[in-house]
């Protein structure tokens, strides 16, 4: 970037193109062979993991939930209640993200597609956040740091697993790449002012999608005032970063008063769940997931004090604490939940001084496809490994949902759905309600209190056989965690035996649960099925009316 008369840099060569170009041509003079290899790589790998396994808790319940959004929006349906089942109030009291925004996008595309739809929705998201990183990395430090930091971020768990996973996650992360890119255009552009606007939208529009996201937002002020400070000088900086961050925060807090957020965010800010993670745990996966960014990006910093560019350094370690600023937040509430979808947008940072640092320190791997090629392997290795390994920590649930939609259709009574813990296989009645076609008549679904303190215990066993009459269930599913299946087979009276005492390894009150489907003249079992997660055996039953 070169000075100019006006303020100091020049426009970016692509709002000086000479008249006589056509646009194919400048097309092609910005297409990188490269590029779309990486892209096609990380495209081809995400694949591999979007039909490897049914949907976790999470993504049933947000596609199930944008459903019920569309039905609300198109066809006048009712919205479920608040505190409607025992798993969570309305929508924009529990979820992590505004329920408006994601969840009916993702529904849209698994009503196309079923759940392959919704996910593959996700890896659009992924692959446009690569193109930016690609394109952000381009301006700041030449093409050869641009596609290293592409290879290095496109292939991460991060990435990888959110190309294949449908949550708030991917589009927020998208939200916040876009900010970034336009803040780092903005620095060579004569739309400086629209690109500083079109950032604050972004930003806002990104927490607004995913909560946790806030989190990165004065990294992104002080990223922008360092560009600003290097490229401009320190004074344009400051006063445009902070009329940044104050766009910013007036479109958080009208999106969040206008739709109605503010109890959401509350719930999701303050919320701190079980300390599950010590320090080690947190340290031991975190590096897993972050070093082959984290690594070359320290170095950046360290290349940029050796070699006399102090300029530099403000910006690199920005770049740099973006790595790690999620895993110190989520370490201090010593939990490890969902860091991995988290850290996306703070690697996708770091991918830029890694990028520049290895450009720097292998300055002849930009003549060597081989080089490229090698450079991409352990990312490959390391990446699909830890996602697939992410996306098969629950159990597939493949065989309760064609077992469950055998007979779903032959009733018009109501479900019920319990679990003797709440575990990785969590979220299981969410799973029947995507899957099945009746999940959108949300009143005919209900799930039983298993610890019915206001009642005394030896009436459990009556209070149960009273839901059971008093909803109207025609079809129970239970899911038992740590137990291997019994035999359907076997007599009534030895399967009932077997039930009861699997039901309270964990669960007094599934025990008294079963004890009166048994005895329930209507019930009998459907189906019984084992599932498998992280090792531990478990399985689910079936019961339908006569």
């Amino acid at each position: 970037m070169h000075a100019s008369q006006s303020d100091g840099i020049t426009p970016s060569p692509e709002f000086d193109q000479v008249p006589h170009v056509t646009m194919p041509a400048r097309i092609r003079s910005r297409f990188s062979w490269p590029l779309v290899a990486v892209l096609a790589l990380q495209a081809a790998v995400s694949c591999s993991l979007i039909w490897s396994n049914t949907p976790y808790g999470d993504e049933a319940l947000y596609l199930w939930a944008g459903r019920l959004e569309l039905r609300h929006w198109f066809l006048g349906a009712t919205m479920p209640p608040a505190a409607v089942t025992n798993y969570f109030s309305d929508f924009t009291r529990f979820f992590s993200g505004a329920p408006m925004i994601y969840p009916p996008l993702g529904a849209a595309a698994s009503i196309i597609g079923g759940l392959a739809g919704a996910r593959i929705l996700s890896l659009v998201f992924m692959l446009i956040a690569s193109v930016l990183l690609y394109r952000s990395t381009l301006m700041l430090y030449g093409q050869t740091a641009a596609l290293v930091a592409t290879v290095l971020w496109s292939l991460s768990e991060s990435a990888l697993k959110l190309g294949a996973f449908a949550t708030f996650d991917p589009l927020a992360n998208l939200l916040l790449c876009i900010a970034a890119y336009a803040l780092v255009k903005s620095v060579a552009s004569r739309r400086r002012a629209g690109l500083i606007a079109l950032a604050a939208v972004a930003l806002a529009l990104g927490v607004i999608t995913a909560y946790s996201y806030v989190t990165y937002l004065p990294l992104v002020v002080c990223l922008a005032a360092a560009m600003w400070g290097q490229k401009v000088g320190w004074r344009f900086a400051i006063g445009a970063a902070s009329s940044l961050a104050g766009a910013t925060a007036v479109l958080l807090l009208g999106l969040a008063t206008a739709l109605h957020l503010w109890p959401g965010i509350s719930y999701v800010l303050s919320y701190r769940g079980a300390r599950s993670a010590g320090y080690a745990l947190l340290l031991r996966n975190v590096w897993g997931w972050e070093f082959l960014i984290a690594v070359p990006a320290l170095a950046a910093c360290l290349l940029a004090c050796r070699k006399g560019r102090r300029e530099e350094l403000p910006l690199l370690v920005i770049l740099a604490v973006a790595v790690v600023i999620v895993p110190v937040a989520q370490a201090r509430i010593r939990t490890i939940a969902g860091i991995d979808k988290h850290i996306a947008f703070g690697l996708w940072l770091g991918a830029i001084a890694a990028g520049m640092a290895i450009a720097e320190m292998f300055p002849r791997i930009r003549s060597h496809a081989i080089a490229y090629s090698a450079l991409a392997i352990i990312p490959l290795v390391s990446g699909w490994g830890q996602a697939w390994e992410a996306l098969h920590i629950w159990p597939s649930a493949s065989g309760v949902v064609s077992s469950l939609q055998n007979i779903a259709g032959k009733t018009s009574g109501n479900f019920m759905v319990a679990a003797n813990e709440v575990g990785p296989a969590g979220g299981d009645r969410q799973i029947l309600e995507f899957y099945i076609k009746q999940g959108n008549q949300w009143d005919r679904w209900y799930t039983p209190d298993l610890d019915p303190v206001f009642t005394a215990r030896s009436d459990w066993e009556k209070y149960y056989a009273a839901e059971l009459n008093g909803e109207h269930i025609r079809v129970v599913v239970l899911f038992y965690e740590g137990a291997n299946s019994p035999t359907i087979h076997g007599s009534p009276a030895v399967r009932k035996a077997e039930l009861l005492k699997l039901s309270s390894i964990r669960s007094a009150g599934l025990h008294f649960l079963i004890e009166a489907i048994e005895s329930d003249r209507l019930l009998r079992v459907h189906a019984i099925g084992p599932y498998t997660v992280s090792g531990e055996r478990g399985f689910w039953a079936i019961w339908s009316a006569r």
